[in-house]
């Protein structure tokens, strides 16, 4: 009840000083995993309005939680108190000039793979099959195996926190394996709009490498809700293939479930909470750790109530809401102490 008082508060606010609309929604609807309560949703439609939001929240002293296309985001189940952003309008314009791609941070990631294959550009085919959009991959380096798009990056504009607006170039971004490993300056930044260096090749061979990424994760990845792979895989290895090791594909706490056809996924099977997702990734964590004394460390972001990253190793159970029972059906969860 005081969170609804508190965004409702919230909402009024910007409604007022901000002279924008914004809703009440639910995260859930926002996300790949169905998953999440109530939070302020924000949409800006271009970089005006974009430079607006930023700095009243800067100004306020108000957290600004970045949503793009929800597929790597654990939202908490009471919802966020922040502001959530998602990037609308112009952020989702994409044009070609001759081997290049310019894509709005808010496009998806597949329209861009479209646009790729309609002109005949091979570098993209690696995201087939991958939801998101453009801003979150490229900060996220999204991709599979030894592929990432911020690899791809000729050029990126972005604005900071405290509304200052920069281009780096390609000498200037260094992406390491699922990040863009920003400066810590510019951590926090929202990314704007990008220029993807691409190679000529032909549509049929374009679209023939696109079809066979999309039927490798169709083969190898399930279906049901989710958010992609949990864990970064350790430097030679396969997260997936560890948790798999230690027997827990099926294992189900609450409504997740580890999927039994990738043991890095999991799923939302029946009305699963945050704290249900939470719990199976300790478990896995705790489980490959102690068999193996390889530590795994998350490729999702898992938020709080205000929008702060968390780690796993911080705590065994979800802030706030701590299970009754802590032990799944295989054993206690808890985390390595390493």
């Amino acid at each position: 009840m005081l969170i609804n008082e508190a965004l409702k508060l919230t909402s009024d606010l910007l409604r007022q000083k901000l002279k924008m609309e914004n809703s009440i929604e639910a995260l859930s609807d926002l996300s790949t995993i169905g998953i999440g309560g109530p939070a302020v949703i924000i949409r800006v439609k271009n970089e005006a309005q974009l430079s607006q939001v930023v700095n009243f929240h800067a100004q306020e002293g108000l957290k600004l939680a970045i949503i793009g296309g929800g597929s790597n985001l654990l939202f908490p189940d009471d919802g966020l108190l922040a502001t959530g952003l998602i990037l609308d309008g112009d952020f989702k314009r994409i044009s070609v000039r001759n081997n290049y791609i310019e894509a709005g941070a808010g496009a998806a990631t597949a329209k861009i793979l479209e646009l790729s294959q309609s002109q005949a550009l091979t570098g993209l085919e690696f995201l087939a099959g991958l939801p998101g959009r453009v801003g979150g991959a490229v900060m996220g380096n999204a991709g599979a195996k030894n592929h990432g798009l911020a690899e791809l990056v000729e050029e990126m504009e972005l604005i900071t926190l405290q509304g200052e607006n920069l281009c780096l170039k390609r000498e200037e971004i260094y992406p390491v394996y699922r990040s863009l490993n920003l400066p810590e300056s510019l951590r926090g930044s929202i990314i704007k709009k990008v220029v993807l260096a691409l190679r000529p090749s032909e549509a049929d061979l374009v679209a023939k490498k696109i079809a066979q990424e999309r039927k490798k994760r169709h083969d190898s990845q399930p279906s049901g809700p989710s958010l992609g792979c949990v864990f970064k895989n350790p430097p030679g290895k396969s997260a997936g293939q560890l948790i798999d090791s230690c027997g827990l594909k099926g294992e189900t706490f609450g409504g997740a479930e580890i999927s039994d056809k990738h043991a890095n996924f999991i799923i939302n099977a029946k009305m699963a909470k945050a704290s249900d997702v939470w719990m199976l990734a300790n478990l896995a964590r705790s489980q490959v750790y102690q068999k193996y004394q390889i530590e795994l460390f998350p490729e999702i972001k898992i938020w709080d109530l205000k929008a702060q990253e968390l780690s796993l190793t911080q705590i065994d159970y979800w802030p706030g809401q701590e299970p009754k029972s802590q032990k799944a059906k295989r054993g206690q969860v808890k985390t390595p102490k390493i």
